[in-house]
């Protein structure tokens, strides 16, 4: 580490505030808050659904007001587009949970493993299928046996204890990996650590609440 890597790591590291502040945090709350606008505006308060309907409803009832102001033909339009824009959300999210479980727990067995250490790499490829196969069967047969809601919360909570291990992870990686020129300050520390609380916090009260009272 000397005065000229520093300069560039701290150039470096402005770029990626950038990013994150400027792109993907803004994108992050209008994700997260437009559907939700949408079935505030469109959808009748009280109105009841179980957990596979709801974003069809909120999609129908969007074409039923385009419907009612521009014709019905818009309306259908529009109710077809919701539906996309939730798909074009939806499947890339997919493959990307899919392709980085599968990458990060079969890095994890490749590397601990001495017998698949043993298995030729250039016939790693069939081995990344064979277990996005049983991925892809495993993850049907949830949808199928298994409530909607009870997937959405097992889910949500799962992630919740992942990001609140993330932040401890990482704070803990940061501050004793790192050189010391390159270490978090003070407000990185407290942030990282108070984020990682939250979300075990939720995570667990969650389980408390699901295991015991419920």
């Amino acid at each position: 580490m000397n005065a000229e890597t520093l300069r560039r790591w701290k150039r470096w590291y402005r770029h990626v505030m950038r990013d994150q502040l400027v792109v993907w945090l803004p994108a992050c709350f209008i994700g997260l808050g437009l559907p939700s606008m949408l079935s505030v505006q469109f959808l009748r308060r009280g109105t009841e659904a179980d957990t596979w309907t709801a974003a069809g409803m909120t999609a129908n009832s969007v074409g039923e007001h385009v419907g009612l102001a521009w014709g019905p033909s818009l309306g259908h339009a529009f109710t077809l587009m919701t539906l996309f824009c939730g798909f074009l959300v939806l499947s890339p999210t997919v493959s990307s949970t899919a392709d980085g479980v599968i990458r990060r727990w079969l890095d994890v067995f490749w590397t601990s493993s001495a017998r698949l250490r043993r298995v030729d790499p250039r016939h790693i490829g069939k081995l990344y299928f064979t277990v996005l196969c049983c991925y892809t069967v495993f993850s049907l047969l949830m949808l199928l046996f298994v409530p909607g809601g009870l997937l959405l919360k097992v889910a949500t909570n799962i992630f919740n204890y992942a990001l609140g291990f993330s932040c401890w992870h990482a704070l803990a990686v940061n501050l004793t990996l790192l050189p010391r020129e390159l270490r978090p300050g003070w407000f990185v520390r407290i942030a990282l650590f108070s984020a990682g609380a939250f979300f075990l916090l939720i995570a667990g009260l969650t389980t408390y609440t699901a295991l015991v009272v419920g």
